[in-house]
């Protein structure tokens, strides 16, 4: 569980775009950073929403199993493509959170792509892809062929954070979505390698 001061010192900063590091605490978590040699666990995108009458929001996208939470728009509990709202995700989370912000802010044009893309898979209910995330963490494997084919049918995390990139044209076409996970993905050259915890 997380206190949300640092969150909100922050708060004002983040931009859609921005990538939400986890590193978990719990065993699911730890076999990941295991098999992909990475600290974190999972990532989600920032969407921020500036709202004439509630003010700034901001909400995460992401796609995983490993939550109660009901989604905000359906307010169903669903295992796969979700939106979630930042301070609740923050509050509930067992582990480290970290901000990780984009060398170059979306242009308006972006944000619009963007959020078309997110709103269709959202309303196609595209569940979280348990193959496709263990395959990308198994690298050893591909030197005798076994890599994993790019697939979004359904979405494991960082494999849906990265089709929104390429679809933005900043990760380049050739990359295999289904390939990368949360660590590779903040290794990318448009992701500013200064992270910064959100978590107490």
């Amino acid at each position: 569980m997380n206190n949300l001061e640092k969150y909100n010192e922050l708060r004002d900063t983040i931009k859609t775009g921005d990538i939400i590091g986890f590193s978990g605490d719990g065993l699911v978590s730890a076999g990941i950073k295991i098999s992909t040699g990475s600290d974190l666990s999972h990532v989600a995108m920032a969407l921020v929403d500036d709202c004439a009458y509630m003010g700034k929001m901001i909400f995460l996208y992401e796609s995983t199993t490993l939550i109660d939470l009901p989604d905000v728009i359906s307010g169903e509990i669903f295992s796969g493509v979700q939106i979630q709202l930042a301070s609740q995700r923050f509050a509930t989370y067992d582990g480290k959170i970290y901000l990780y912000r984009l060398k170059q802010q979306l242009t308006d044009e972006q944000q619009i792509i963007l959020l078309d893309s997110i709103r269709r898979k959202h309303k196609a209910r595209i569940k979280y892809d348990t193959r496709q995330a263990i395959q990308s963490g198994l690298d050893v494997f591909d030197r005798f062929g076994c890599e994993a084919k790019e697939d979004g049918t359904k979405l494991f995390c960082s494999e849906g954070l990265v089709f929104e990139y390429k679809n933005l044209k900043i990760i380049g076409a050739r990359v295999n979505a289904s390939e990368q996970t949360p660590g590779d993905l903040v290794k990318f050259g448009f992701v500013n390698p200064d992270r910064e915890e959100i978590s107490d």
